[in-house]
C-alpha cells in the first residue's frame, strides 16, 4: 500500500514537472542524468528506511512501556488481593499458608520480568533515584518469621498463620508500602 502511495506521488510530480515545463514560466532541462537520479532514489529509499526504523523503534518502545505499566497493576492488583484474604476471627488475623506462598511467588516472578523490561527498554529510568525496586523478601519474612516464645503475636498451624492485632497492622502497612512504590513507578514510567 506504501509502495503504491509512493509510486502515485513520484507519477503526478513527474506529471506536474511536464506541465509546468510548457509553461515558460519555469525553466526546465530535459537533459537525463543517471547519476542524479540514482542519488534521487538512494536519498528517498534512505529517507524511507530511517523513517520506517524509528517508527518501529518508537511503537516499540510504547508497546513495553504499556506492558511494564500492565505489569505494575497487576502486581498491584494482588498485593490488594492478598491483602483482602486476611480473615479476622476472635480478635486475631489469619490467613492460609499456601495463599501468601502462592501470591509471593506469582509477585515475585512479576517483579522479575518487569525488572528485566525496564533494564532493556528503560535503563534510564532504572538508574534513576526516581524508580524504587520492589522486592518482595520483607513482606513474607514478616508473614512467616515466627520466633519461639512469640506464639501470642505470630504462630502457624495447620498451614493457618495466626496473627496479633499489631503484627496484622504491620503486614498491612508492608503491604501499602509496596502499593505506593507501584503507584510512583507508574508515575515515572508514564512521565518517560
Amino acid at each position: 500500500m506504501k509502495k503504491v502511495n509512493i509510486l502515485i506521488i513520484f507519477s503526478l510530480g513527474w506529471i506536474v514537472g511536464l506541465i509546468l515545463s510548457d509553461l515558460n514560466f519555469f525553466f526546465y532541462d530535459n537533459k537525463f542524468n543517471i547519476f542524479e537520479l540514482l542519488y534521487f532514489i538512494c536519498n528517498a529509499l534512505l529517507t524511507i528506511y530511517i523513517a520506517y526504523i524509528i517508527s518501529q523503534s518508537i511503537e516499540s518502545k510504547k508497546g513495553e512501556k504499556g506492558i511494564i505499566i500492565e505489569k505494575a497493576n497487576e502486581i498491584d492488583e494482588l498485593l490488594k488481593d492478598l491483602q483482602n484474604k486476611f480473615v479476622e476471627r476472635n480478635g486475631k488475623y489469619t490467613i492460609n499458608n499456601l495463599t501468601i506462598v502462592g501470591q509471593s511467588k506469582v509477585i515475585n516472578m512479576i517483579i522479575n520480568q518487569t525488572r528485566k523490561s525496564i533494564k532493556k527498554y528503560y535503563k534510564d529510568i532504572e538508574d534513576s533515584d526516581d524508580f524504587k525496586q520492589i522486592n518482595i523478601r520483607k513482606l513474607v519474612r514478616i508473614c512467616t518469621n515466627s520466633q519461639p516464645g512469640k506464639e501470642d503475636v505470630i504462630k502457624c498451624e495447620n498451614d493457618i498463620w495466626t496473627y496479633s492485632p499489631d503484627k496484622y497492622v504491620e503486614i498491612i502497612n508492608e503491604l501499602q508500602r509496596l502499593r505506593e512504590l507501584c503507584y510512583l513507578n507508574k508515575l515515572v514510567l508514564n512521565k518517560a
